[in-house]
């Protein structure tokens, strides 16, 4: 746990034009014209009478003026405000953003105690601080606005970490992968003080081999093996990473642990094959903090003390090694030299990021997209339609077709592509484990080996799988297919330019002309020419896409995109991880799960139908843009799906509710159930709202007011408080299990400034 919190105080701007902010449009409208123009002309009339009150007191019959004057003002309101309508005028254009918020002041006014040496220091405080565009704005597509590189003048406090191939360089040392099977910490004067080896083995200086000050330092943003994560830097085939708040290790990506230092200043020496942190993914470097010579993974500070000694050490101030210039080891526990290294403060936040001086600047566009597309390039990937995927280029030809039944249809065609749709957001797109969502497609790393296109038809059919052997294996096969994964956080997806990274494979336009699915071994797996052709593989073009940097020190893809973790919408449905919220029609509100089963049935007249039963499920259904009849629409604490509203009454109520005056069920907040049918709680009486109120998103839950609805696992799903009680849970065998409890609830999860339509929430 991070155990720390900033409280910051920031400045920023933005511009936006050509249309009135979301803020003011929600409550604009003619009427509110035509009010203000006969406040003004009654104004007029009151001030004028205001001017005449001394007179009026002194001259006979005044009174009469006064009703006169009154009386024509009243008349000239009404003369005024009658030509308003006819001017039929339209408020609810959105702004364009001409330039997001950027902030240029910022200050913690307060942390606790121990910020500077937390290990989410660096995810906190100013860093992190500032907004996204208002909610309601029009956010341009990233082809239709020049970007300009701004000059940002840094803190004194800003520090370099040099990189170059394989290595990073803290003050006087070097750690360093000098090959596939040997990582070292070595001293500018050519000392070796330790070689960490890939069998688990260490090897003890001084000695003068092994040591990476004969390679140069590379520009920033031109670091090569370097990668990071959680509690982790990767360099090369070896990772240094806390495992937990009390351990450090070393380890190679065979699966030994070479070293292990803990927390009360020991070391643990291999072989041995626990304490790595290779289970977890590549990604933002997360709980890594740096400063002057040191970089901070967790708990524990590596660094350069004094030039001449390079120091592990836990910030409660036990030090587990000291590393000399001369290449002797000095171990601990001790606790004389951690102060030198622990009493440095982390980088200002205006400052590059370790992340942008490995990689450079983060670049998020990696495409654009829009309803069931996303755009590489000169090339689309696109669901069609319920049964058809599609690869096509820009100049109007389609390479692929991969149908619902499992089979390809190849090019050269012209019909089955998709760019007669806009750019916008990003509607019947989620993400999951290693998977990409396209309407009813995933794009699937299955393994490191093995990469799917699916359907979603009867629980999955796979159309192709695609070898790391560069072998080609068609279906119609219902195997290797990505539908049992649960959609929510995207891990192992990356990005970079013109390219999406789905574990270890690579999809991205070459040159404009090729799209090419390519394996980080090197190998080509598919091309796809602009003419239409589906092409031998080149190893050329191969090369051209792995070169490019991907950008996982970028904000996630769901940030990129600005949808929310695990959700999508339909016509009348919501898809929250693997579970659905939908009116099957005018009378009847399901609660389905992914496998088939649909536990509760809501109807019009106020009566429940619970499971298990396989009927009124919503998942045959596409995700997708839908027209303003099958929208799912949002107003002050609640959605709607076509005749039905689910929403928070108040505080300590929250209901299901029909458009003909019945309540269903209601949720209370001390974990209780009331059912109908009854005609009270309900949310009918709201307007849906531009800017929806009391609504926010995370990784696979809706808050309305102080309610939580959500995904808790991928088997349950549940209606619970922020009170700590838990309602109702649906669980995917069909069966329900009421409150009140408090387990199975989807509150603690952090919240996301995210859509999962085209307004903000």
């Amino acid at each position: 746990m991070c155990n720390a919190a900033a409280l910051s105080i920031y400045a920023d701007a933005d511009i936006t034009a050509f249309a009135l902010p979301p803020a003011i449009r929600g409550h604009f409208s003619t009427n509110v014209i035509k009010e203000a123009l006969e406040k003004a002309v009654m104004a007029g009339a009151t001030a004028l009478l205001n001017v005449m009150n001394g007179v009026a007191k002194c001259v006979p019959g005044m009174d009469k003026v006064t009703e006169k004057i009154n009386a024509a003002a009243t008349a000239a309101k009404g003369a005024l405000s009658s030509l308003i309508p006819s001017l039929n005028l339209d408020f609810n254009l959105k702004s364009i953003v001409l330039m997001a918020p950027e902030t240029f002041w910022c200050k913690e006014v307060y942390t606790t105690p121990g910020f500077d040496t937390a290990p989410c220091a660096a995810e906190l405080g100013c860093k992190t601080a500032g907004r996204s565009s208002e909610p309601g704005n029009e956010v341009p597509p990233p082809e239709q606005f020049e970007k300009v590189e701004r000059q940002t003048e840094y803190s004194s406090k800003c520090y370099d970490i040099p990189m170059g191939d394989n290595f990073i360089q803290l003050g006087d040392w070097r750690l360093a992968a000098i090959d596939y099977n040997h990582f070292s910490i070595s001293h500018r004067g050519i000392k070796t003080a330790q070689i960490f080896r890939s069998d688990g083995t260490l090897h003890p200086g001084p000695r003068s081999d092994f040591g990476a000050w004969h390679v140069p330092v590379v520009p920033h943003g031109s670091a090569k093996g370097i990668e990071f994560g959680f509690e982790f830097i990767q360099i090369g085939a070896f990772r240094l990473g806390a495992v937990d708040d009390n351990h450090f290790s070393i380890a190679h990506k065979g699966g030994k642990t070479i070293q292990i230092y803990r927390q009360d200043g020991t070391l643990h020496p291999g072989p041995r094959t626990d304490w790595s942190t290779w289970d977890r993914r590549v990604g933002n470097p997360v709980g890594i903090t740096f400063g002057d010579r040191f970089v901070q993974l967790g708990n524990f500070r590596l660094g350069d003390a004094d030039g001449g000694h390079f120091l592990v050490s836990h910030i409660n101030g036990w030090t587990c090694q000291i590393y000399r210039w001369d290449g002797t080891l000095h171990p601990g526990p001790r606790r004389d030299w951690g102060p030198r290294l622990l009493h440095r403060k982390p980088m200002a936040w205006s400052c590059e990021g370790i992340a942008e001086m490995a990689f450079g600047p983060c670049d998020s566009d990696f495409g654009t997209f829009g309803d069931r597309f996303i755009q590489l390039g000169q090339w689309r990937i696109a669901a069609i339609d319920a049964n058809h995927f599609s690869v096509s280029h820009k100049g109007g030809k389609t390479a692929q077709i991969y149908r619902s039944d499992g089979t390809l249809h190849p090019g050269p065609r012209s019909d089955f592509g998709s760019w007669n749709r806009p750019t916008g957001f990003p509607y019947g797109i989620t993400f999951g484990p290693g998977f990409i969502q396209i309407g009813n497609f995933r794009l699937a790393a299955m393994d490191d080996t093995h990469f799917t296109v699916s359907h979603r038809y009867h629980g999955g059919r796979t159309a192709q799988i695609y070898r790391s052997d560069a072998t080609l294996h068609p279906g119609p096969r219902s195997d290797w297919d990505a539908w049992g994964l649960s959609a929510g956080p995207p891990t192992g997806i990356t990005f970079g330019d013109r390219f999406l990274q789905i574990g270890k494979f690579r999809l991205g336009d070459a040159d404009g002309g090729h799209l090419v699915l390519t394996h980080e071994n090197g190998k080509s797996l598919q091309i796809f020419r602009s003419d239409g052709h589906v092409v031998p593989v080149q190893t050329h073009r191969t090369a051209v896409i792995n070169a490019r940097p991907a950008h996982q020190h970028c904000r996630s893809i769901y940030a990129v995109l600005g949808s929310c973790p695990g959700i999508a919408t339909g016509e009348n449905f919501m898809e929250i991880g693997d579970w659905r919220l939908a009116a099957i029609d005018g009378n009847h509100f399901s609660v389905s799960h992914r496998d088939g089963q649909t536990p509760q049935i809501y109807r019009f007249d106020g009566t429940r139908h619970p499971g298990p039963r396989s009927d009124f499920n919503s998942w045959s259904w596409e995700p997708k843009m839908t027209g303003s009849h099958g929208k799912v629409h949002f107003g002050d604490r609640f959605m709607q799906f076509g005749s039905f509203r689910m929403g928070a009454v108040d505080d300590n109520h929250f209901s299901i509710s029909h458009n003909g005056g019945q309540t269903i069920q209601i949720f209370r907040s001390d974990g209780t159930l009331h059912p109908g049918p009854r005609r009270d709680f309900g949310l009918w009486h709201r307007p849906i709202l531009d800017v929806p109120l009391g609504i926010s998103f995370g990784d696979r839950f809706v808050q309305l007011g102080k309610f939580r609805v959500g995904d808790v696992d991928g088997r349950h799903f549940s209606v619970a408080h922020v009170g700590g009680r838990t309602m109702q849970i649906f669980r995917e065998d069909g069966t329900l299990h009421p409150g009140p409890r408090s387990d199975f609830t989807t509150v603690g999860r952090p919240m996301h400034e995210c859509r999962v339509a085209d307004v903000e929430l």
